[in-house]
């Protein structure tokens, strides 16, 4: 399993030249104020594993890493080297390497990066629980790993479309077989093509022929043959059968009346919609409205997955039925429109097929002059139907429709038709053979285009089923995801909540709930408990419970997502925890490094205190894993961040290194223990502390209140009373040492801060259990008595 070892970094956001840092198994801890740098050194680790860095590539701001991902005075570009390790190979990741040539090992850790939610930053925190269900859902949605969903999803939808596509084209080949057999067998353009409407019009043709009478569309066969053999005693030249031929093709192109009004009629539809949607506001689309009803009425929706805004499904349905009615002349005139093109688009594909299979039929000998005509007749269509493959404003239907005008097209068929009768006349009985001719072709035509329909009607049940049943199937498909991804949150949800428990034991609040609210594209909805009430938990949490929960979603997304891939165990937490209380910060640090000790953790910070917890409970009993620890002492622009002792007041002050220093800055260290000591101290055992506005709470209100508790608490202070007074009377040296230029400090003796930190230390060993890793805490139950979790240090108050 692959670690983060090493990282080394120049050139970088705040970072000039280093320092660069180290990554033990267990992982790093890095302190250091607002400003220090501490974000620059995550925001490297991100880039260079996903190849992003979201604190600049936003798009929101037109921040750019290449543009702003160096702002100190230096020359050159980033240069960032991760070094990873299995603990028998290292491995160098650098943003020069094409991240194909490394081995698949770590190709297969970088992969991971770029899909798992490893590096959780403050903002990113809050933002996920300040989200809108639709943001929250894409927040997360590459967690999910919904690609096999969304890729079958999208094989249905194009299938759906393609069936669409499949159905209209069907469509148009049944109305251009209609057409077809209007024209061949002279019905008029009302008429209908059934086989009876067609025998009787054919009928007609082979009684004035003396051939005898179709009973069935099964007798076209046999009164084809009868025509041919009428026909062969007149097949004495071959060049008239050729212009018979041509002549009957030709018959079939529809006069240009029938193209102007079907474009005409067409335009003045289209004129009247766009007329008619001018005058409502935005569009109107009558299928949005009617699908988004049947989503909200089936999912029983309540909010909108859009605005958030609270629905109500009956006013929804009404408002829906208002839309539609009172924009139903909309939804006919769009029907209307659509119709009318595809028939006027029908008319002229139709045309230009039969002037091109004229063209290629047609024998020599026809004038010049007129073949261009029909070759510039050929090229109009051939513009028709391409310009017209789809929706045109009226202005652009009528231009084209006059442009054909323009040539005659009427005049140049009557004029090829004059110029073909007449050689025809040229040969003997052309009347006669015509005649036939022309019945055989009627009957071969009829036989054609009722197969046609036939086979068209049957792909238009098929596509219709078809469509019906792939509409099925998205639904399902989109309900399969939508239940996959609210059993997958109901999991986050109630890990969430374990965790969130194990932060706030004994409060009646927690249990985090991501609710589906929407299908299709999806959006995740948060709710949590309040005493009771289920509701948004920005309306009722403080801001330290929503930073907690919003960290647990988080912890909770990463486990689930380990999970499914242990192989990629990292874990970054970037000065998350702002707004937390002494109690809940040591139960934080105790839930990561449980919960999260089969993972590599960095966590930064720019509290001190949270620092001191941190290093404690990553040392504490049990936590076999070591961790790397700095503390970043400043940042300047011409250098950038400075390293300095990361070691805590305490653990400095009971070192020899501690002692070789001067007394003010003994008294300073053991000033800042003292305070972080009374600021955990009145929060556990709920000391008061007189109201300060600003929330600053120093030693001295904080000294008074415990002070004066301490001495009610008889066993503790009979114990403690050496150091209690002690502290007592030495206490003001840290008011001296803090001055900043004060003559009583320069007095200050060696011996004066020796005595004065030895009280500090020896407090801290009658109020923090070092087996329990926690301060005493006042346990109500039994009557007030001071205790740490495992009561190794236990003090009764009488």
């Amino acid at each position: 399993m692959l670690r983060l070892k090493q990282l080394k970094i120049k050139n970088c956001r705040g970072i000039r030249d280093g320092p660069n840092l180290v990554f033990e198994n267990g992982g790093m801890l890095l302190c250091g104020d607002n400003g220090t740098g501490k974000s620059s050194y995550i925001d490297a680790i991100e880039k260079i594993l996903t190849d992003k860095c979201p604190s600049l590539e936003s798009g929101t701001q037109t921040l750019s890493w290449k543009k702003h991902g160096t702002h100190i005075k230096h020359k050159g570009n980033p240069e960032i080297e991760l070094i990873l390790t299995d603990g028998k190979t290292d491995y160098i990741v650098s943003d020069t390497k094409s991240p194909d040539k490394y081995p698949k090992n770590v190709i297969a850790f970088l992969n991971s990066a770029h899909i798992h939610p490893f590096i959780l930053h403050r903002k990113t925190l809050l933002d996920f629980v300040d989200a809108k269900p639709l943001e929250r859902y894409k927040a997360i949605e590459g967690f999910l790993q919904l690609d096999e969903f969304k890729g079958f999803e999208e094989n249905l939808k194009e299938l759906l479309a393609d069936c669409t596509a499949k159905y209209n084209d069907a469509d148009g080949r049944k109305n251009e077989n209609v057409r077809a057999l209007q024209l061949r067998l002279g019905l008029s353009t009302e008429s209908t093509v059934d086989a009876e409407t067609c025998i009787n019009k054919i009928n007609q043709q082979l009684t004035s022929l003396g051939i005898p009478s179709l009973k069935s569309l099964e007798d076209i066969p046999d009164r084809v043959k009868k025509t041919e053999e009428n026909l062969a005693p007149l097949k004495h030249d071959e060049n008239l059968q050729k212009w018979t031929n041509s002549h009957t093709i030709l018959g079939e192109v529809q006069k240009n009346e029938v193209v102007d009004a079907a474009g005409q009629n067409y335009s003045e539809s289209r004129s009247i919609l766009l007329t008619k949607q001018t005058g409502i506001k935005g569009h109107f689309y009558a299928e949005i409205l009617e699908q988004g009803l049947k989503w909200i009425q089936e999912d029983n929706l309540v909010r909108c997955p859009l605005c958030d805004g609270t629905i109500k499904a009956d006013d929804v349905a009404r408002f829906v039925e208002k839309r539609i009615r009172e924009n139903n002349e909309i939804i006919i005139l769009t029907n209307d429109q659509n119709q009318k093109f595809r028939t006027f688009v029908s008319i002229i594909t139709a045309n230009r097929n039969v002037l091109i299979k004229f063209q290629t039929s047609l024998p020599e000998g026809l004038d010049p002059d007129l073949l261009k005509k029909l070759d510039l007749l050929i090229a109009e269509y051939n513009k028709l139907v391409q310009t017209h493959s789809e929706m045109h404003p009226p202005e652009k239907i009528d231009e084209e429709l006059e442009l054909l005008n323009k040539l005659n097209p009427d005049t140049i068929i009557q004029d090829l038709t004059t110029q073909i009768t007449a050689i025809c006349s040229q040969f003997s009985d052309h009347e006669r053979y015509g005649n036939l001719f022309n019945a055989k072709t009627a009957l071969e035509s009829l036989k054609t285009h009722q197969k046609n329909l036939t086979v068209c009607e049957c792909e238009l049940a098929h596509y219709e089923e078809s469509y019906n049943q792939l509409q099925l199937l998205v639904k399902h498909a989109e309900q399969a995801r939508k239940n996959t991804v609210q059993n997958l949150m109901n999991t986050i949800g109630a890990l969430a909540d374990s965790y969130f428990q194990k932060i706030h034991p004994e409060e009646t609040i927690g249990r985090p709930q991501l609710e589906i609210t929407e299908r299709g594209t999806g959006s995740i909805k948060l709710t949590s408990t309040f005493y009771g009430k289920e509701d948004d938990p920005r309306g009722h949490y403080s801001e330290g419970h929503i930073d907690t929960l919003g960290l647990c979603l988080f912890l909770a997304i990463c486990r689930a997502q380990h999970q499914q891939n242990p192989e990629f165990s990292l874990l970054i937490l970037d000065d998350v925890m702002h707004s937390v209380d002494g109690g809940h910060r040591l139960r934080t640090a105790e839930l990561i490094f449980t919960e999260f000790g089969d993972h590599q953790i960095i966590i930064t910070t720019h509290d001190r205190m949270w620092f001191e917890i941190l290093k404690a409970v990553s040392r504490s009993n049990g936590n076999t894993k070591k961790y790397k620890e700095y503390y970043l002492a400043g940042w300047s622009i011409e250098e950038g961040p400075v390293l300095g002792d990361h070691l805590s007041d305490y653990e400095w002050l009971i070192s020899s290194e501690g002692m070789k220093f001067s007394p003010e800055d003994r008294v300073m260290k053991a000033g800042r223990l003292l305070e972080q000591i009374l600021q955990n101290l009145c929060d556990s055992l709920s000391i008061s502390v007189p109201f300060r506005l600003r929330g600053d709470y120093t030693i001295d209100p904080l000294w008074n209140s415990f002070y004066s508790k301490a001495k009610k608490q008889k066993e503790f202070y009979e114990k403690s009373k050496a150091c209690l007074d002690s502290i007592e009377k030495l206490r003001q040296q840290r008011n001296w040492v803090g001055a900043h230029w004060n003559a009583w400090a320069l007095s200050l003796t060696a011996e004066e801060s020796k005595r004065f930190a030895q009280s500090v230390i020896d407090l801290r060993k009658y109020v923090f259990c070092e087996a329990c890793n926690q301060f005493i805490i006042r346990i109500s139950q039994l009557d007030d008595q001071w205790s740490c979790k495992k009561e190794h240090l236990k003090f009764k108050r009488n």
